[in-house]
């Protein structure tokens, strides 16, 4: 039998670790234990040569290996411990320590998990063993130098054990064996672990640099992040670096954590990756109460520019079949942004409709954060005279999708409600679907004709939620006869229950109720501020597609009732046809009104809401005869906004975005839903191009009274046959003459008194 043999029986401690396998589950851990021969002093046939890949890998063939064990370590680094409930996973570990590193014992350290009872110095072969007391009764790595210089590392989690005969697995065992005493009954269901994970990247500066440089603070830190995560350290390897700075890697079950640090410059730079679903961005908070160590003189009192700044990169790894919120736009549009001087999580909550996420960003390209820091300085400064200027934007997202933000809260608002709420002459009764924000509620509000709001959220968390982390959003506490939070004004009414069934348990043509005997009037408008038609949710599809609901709004709306809607984003000159997308569905609810009976739609868009494109409102109602209010003058609507909207305790006005300009761009939908509209399939009529057809021009054409009978009148008559599908007057149309409704009553009250006014009616009346 090939057997190893050394003078005086000197244990060689090599071992089993991290780095080949895990099974995703905590399992036992092999050990053994080598035996020795002391009637010679050399390693037998060409020397015993580790090639077996699952132990340690051979690094030159014929290695000498010395007789004497090196054990570089701390004994002031902490040691690796399992968090409460853990068990020890089933690891092999294999380590190389490359020339000369592993002697400066005291600048190179690695500790391991202690999973096993040490052996006794009365165990067969560990009586005369110049292995010390501290590797033999601890976790800690133990290197023997070979030949070259290097050193090969091992942990002593129990001695080792050797079997019969000259095989390597014979000697030690696979990982597939039965040595150990764990019972398998014990093990947890083993769960499924797909090819992906989580890398957090964290960048520190302005950071103690007594701490940077001391590898025993920096472990212990380490090692209290691993344990607060609830995640398993298997080992760690940490160089202190000459003259200064500190290099750790701990080895997780779930992958690695490591960091680097410049004492001089109060730099670290830290990452964790894990795999699987647990999430890692909660962790952050943890990494920078540990490593966010101020520098000496710095207090809580002192100026944001004195204490530590962090900067950092969440990213997903790996592939996934399926999308959560963190692998649309909070994940796109955030978290994987490195360009954010400032990217602070205010709020995370998981309520029983959906995840709610709101973060605060500073965009190196867009904001300077040293002024955002002068403005929280109260030292007379620009910037701390007008701190608004200088906020962070604050992002809303729910379920990963972006809904509002600082940067464009007012614009989206303003350009939701108020278009909607001038068309209609006279609005005393609102209801809201959704806008769980309060800001729709906000602009509904500062008008003086409204007696009655009605907001239908069903998520009631998400109002709450806004009110303490979105008060900008909700805020009526400027605005004349209103309340602090926009919630409490006497007119509104919030009720946290389904819109769906809210809506239809009282107008439903299928409910066979009177509106009156669910005791709730019609509305003069409408506001649906809900999901996006493109967001990937069934509801959205409920919400956009449901021919049923869409009439029972046109059944809750009074006959000269509006209803207002967001629509998403709008497209681009270049995009398909809407039938080949996801807007399929905004087409599709375009028909279903139209269907229904609505008399006027009216699309437009704005594109100063913060988001990526501009987004798409549409409007629609029941009875086109205050269809000239959509199209009023610039001083027109001037003047209405001037005796309909309240006025505020500040002076300012209440309105921060929407005027008459604003509104003179939502009179003509925008050249670009005609091209896209036009690429649908087969081609509309009315896309065919006039380069085809041919145009009759005006002198073919010739006023004059009709034959008809007494009092017929004047028409218009062609002098030629016109051929079907031909256009007419082709360039002449092209200069129209404009008369507003607005002008043409000015011109019938004073016509009287001008001839001049008169015959210029008669023109209008009998050509218009």
């Amino acid at each position: 039998m090939k057997h190893i043999t050394f003078s005086s029986a000197v244990l060689l401690t090599i071992a089993a670790s991290v780095l080949s396998y895990f099974a995703g589950r905590a399992t036992r851990t092999y050990t053994y234990r080598l035996h020795y021969n002391n009637k010679n002093n050399r390693i037998h046939d060409k020397d015993y040569q580790f090639q077996n890949d699952s132990f340690l890998p051979r690094t030159q063939p014929e290695m000498e290996v010395s007789k004497q064990p090196i054990i570089p370590m701390n004994p002031e680094l902490p040691t690796p411990r399992l968090a409460d409930g853990k068990k020890v996973p089933k690891t092999k570990y294999t380590s190389m320590v490359f020339s000369k590193v592993h002697v400066v014992s005291d600048k190179y350290s690695s500790l391991h998990l202690d999973d096993h009872v040490a052996p006794s110095r009365s165990d067969e072969g560990m009586e005369d063993t110049n292995v010390s007391d501290a590797a033999l009764y601890s976790h800690q790595e133990v290197c023997v130098e070979t030949s070259d210089g290097n050193a090969k590392c091992s942990i002593n989690h129990d001695y080792f054990r050797q079997e019969q005969g000259d095989d390597f697995e014979a000697i030690f065992p696979s990982v597939d064996g039965t040595i150990g005493n764990q019972d398998e009954s014990d093990e947890d269901e083993e769960e499924e672990h797909l090819p992906s994970g989580q890398h957090l990247l964290i960048d520190i500066k302005r950071v103690n640099s007594d701490f940077l440089n001391s590898e025993v603070r920096l472990a212990e830190a380490m090692l209290t992040v691993v344990n607060e995560s609830k995640l398993t350290l298997l080992s760690y390897h940490c160089h202190k670096l000459i003259p200064m700075g500190v290099s750790c890697v701990g080895v997780l079950l779930e992958s690695h954590i490591s960091f680097h640090t410049w004492p001089e410059a109060g730099v670290i730079t830290l990452d964790l990756f894990t795999c699987g679903n647990g999430e890692l961005v909660p962790v952050l908070p943890v990494i920078e109460r540990l490593f966010a160590v101020s520098m000496d003189g710095v207090s809580d009192d002192s100026d944001l520019a004195l204490k530590p700044h962090t900067v950092w990169t969440h990213k997903l790894r790996g592939f996934r079949d399926v999308e959560n919120h963190l692998s649309v736009d909070l994940g796109e549009m955030v978290l994987e942004v490195s360009s954010y001087e400032l990217k602070k999580e205010i709020a995370s909550v998981q309520s029983a409709f959906q995840r709610i996420d709101i973060y605060d960003t500073i965009h190196k390209s867009e904001q300077d954060i040293a002024a955002y820091e002068r403005s929280l300085i109260p030292n007379g400064s620009y910037e701390s005279k007008n701190p608004k200027l200088f906020e962070p934007n604050r992002l809303v997202f729910l379920d990963g999708i972006l809904q509002s933000m600082r940067e464009g809260n007012e614009a989206y608002h303003e350009a939701l409600v108020h278009p909607a709420m001038m068309y209609h002459p006279d609005p005393k009764r609102v209801a809201i679907i959704g806008g769980g924000e309060g800001a729709t509620l906000r602009e509904v509000l500062k008008h003086d004709t409204v007696e009655k709001v009605i907001m239908i959220e069903i998520d009631e968390i998400m109002v709450n939620v806004s009110r303490e982390f979105l008060p900008d959003w909700n805020d009526c506490s400027d605005l004349e006869g209103s309340a602090n939070w926009c919630g409490d004004d006497e007119r509104a009414e919030m009720k946290y229950v389904d819109a769906f069934a809210w809506f239809n348990d009282r107008f439903s043509t299928s409910s066979g109720m009177e509106t009156a005997q669910h005791g709730e009037d019609p509305f003069d408008v409408i506001i649906m501020d809900a999901l996006d038609p493109e967001d990937d949710i069934p509801f959205a599809a409920a919400l956009y597609n449901n021919h049923d609901f869409t009439q029972t709004l046109f059944n809750a709306l009074t006959d000269d009732g509006v209803l207002i809607l967001q629509l998403g984003e709008a497209p681009d000159h270049d995009s398909p046809a809407s039938q080949f997308t996801k807007a399929a569905r905004r087409e599709n609810l375009i028909d279903i009104l139209v269907d229904i009976g609505f008399e006027t739609i009216h699309m437009y868009e704005d594109g100063h809401c913060g988001f990526d494109g501009s987004w798409t409102y549409l409007l629609a109602v029941k009875d086109s005869s205050n269809d000239y209010r959509w199209y009023m003058t610039q001083p027109e609507m001037e003047v209405e906004i001037h005796s309909r909207i309240r006025r505020t305790k500040s002076g300012s006005s209440a309105l921060k975005y929407f005027d008459g300009s604003i509104m003179q761009t939502y009179q003509v939908p925008h050249k670009v839903f005609e091209v896209v509209f036009c690429r649908t399939e087969p081609k509309p009529l009315s896309c065919v191009t006039d380069v085809a057809r041919i145009d009759v021009p005006i002198s073919d054409f010739e006023v004059k009274m009709s034959g008809v009978g007494d009092g017929s009148g004047r028409g218009v008559y062609t002098k030629v046959d016109i051929k079907q599908g031909s256009s007419i007057a082709r360039k002449e149309n092209a200069r129209p003459i404009h008369i507003p409704a607005s002008s043409l009553d000015l011109i019938e009250k004073y016509m009287d008194s001008s001839v001049d006014l008169t015959k210029a009616y008669g023109y209008i009346d009998g050509y218009g």
